[in-house]
């Protein structure tokens, strides 16, 4: 690829991200919307997704109480509901 310098390998990242990417974003995105998809199902069935199963969702992938404090205030900062954001981060976490 002209004026993309190889790594010490001989690879540039552009090549080898064009291997990998295609490939793997779409797999890990159907499966992290696959993982939300079964939880609303769940709790639909239960009566509604309550705070309890709510927070374990979001400990699952890996956001914790100190960090949804960071959350809520960074939304507020962008002007965007905190459960959007939240949710965009569970997606992006639950995919890799």
């Amino acid at each position: 690829m002209s004026g993309v310098a190889p790594n010490p390998r001989g690879l540039t990242c552009q090549d080898r991200r064009g291997v990998r990417d295609p490939l793997a974003m779409p797999d890990a995105l159907a499966s992290a919307f696959d993982r939300i998809d079964d939880f609303v199902a769940v709790q639909r069935a239960a009566g509604g997704p309550t705070l309890g199963a709510v927070e374990l969702l979001q400990r699952a992938a890996g956001v914790e109480c100190d960090q949804r404090a960071v959350i809520a205030a960074r939304a507020a900062a962008l002007g965007v509901p905190a459960e959007t954001l939240l949710l965009g981060i569970i997606v992006g976490r639950l995919a890799r």
